[in-house]
């Protein structure tokens, strides 16, 4: 039998698996997308260590999200873009763009960043978010997060004094 027929005999046999060899392939990776996605439905998010300053004239707060693992998976988060809320009040914008990587069964702070709209509203978000208002305030982030190339919904609620 000549090289180019055996050749030619034995690439067809071997095409007619390729497309259930690439299905196969799309399969997986649509399942361990799920199963990441899974995975992060299980994070707890808090809030910790606030800090204020500013950027030109506007203010910025700047805080730690605290993300526990529970899953025995790693979490590599790239970027955590938002809109924050306070008493169902849009206030401003939120920016995280450190990576952190989070550990199997750990927990890690994700620096983020929360740009408020409007001078005006900047001693009544510190009083209120510090507990000195005499009101309590419930700050509401939601947004998304890139993590593992994933990108994820995020909904984080802190209740301040």
């Amino acid at each position: 039998m000549p090289a180019a027929s055996y050749l030619l005999g034995a690439n067809w046999k071997s095409m007619k698996l390729l497309p259930t060899v690439g299905l196969a392939v799309a399969a997986l990776y649509v399942l361990s997308k799920l199963s990441f996605a899974g995975n992060a439905s299980r994070l707890n998010y808090s809030i910790s260590g606030m800090g204020l300053s500013m950027n030109g004239l506007n203010p910025v707060i700047s805080m730690n999200l605290v993300v526990q693992n529970p899953t025995n998976q790693i979490f590599n988060v790239a970027a955590i873009v938002a809109n924050v809320a306070l008493n169902n009040e849009p206030i401003g914008n939120v920016a995280g763009f450190t990576p952190v990587t989070i550990a199997a069964a750990s927990q890690a702070n994700v620096p983020l960043t929360v740009t408020i709209s409007g001078l005006s509203l900047i001693s009544d978000v510190v009083n209120i978010l510090n507990g000195t208002a005499g009101v309590s305030a419930l700050l509401h982030i939601t947004g998304t997060v890139n993590a593992n190339a994933t990108l994820l919904p995020i909904d984080v609620q802190y209740q301040a004094l």
